[in-house]
């Protein structure tokens, strides 16, 4: 009977970390994620804003 409840404990520790680590990996995805589209947007604004330079110096 023991052995039973060592076993069971430990499946379900060893799922509370599977279930810990799945969490914190969601949470890095979607910061990167946040990250990306940052620094996506900073760029497309730099290349807006330089289209929009050349074309009135060039006027």
């Amino acid at each position: 009977m023991g052995w039973n409840l060592l076993i069971l404990l430990a499946i379900l520790f060893a799922y509370g970390v599977f279930s810990y680590m799945s969490q914190k990996s969601a949470a890095r995805k979607a910061a990167r994620h946040e990250r990306l589209k940052e620094r996506h947007d900073a760029l497309m604004d730099a290349i807006k804003n330089k289209k929009a330079e050349d074309e009135s110096s060039a006027t």
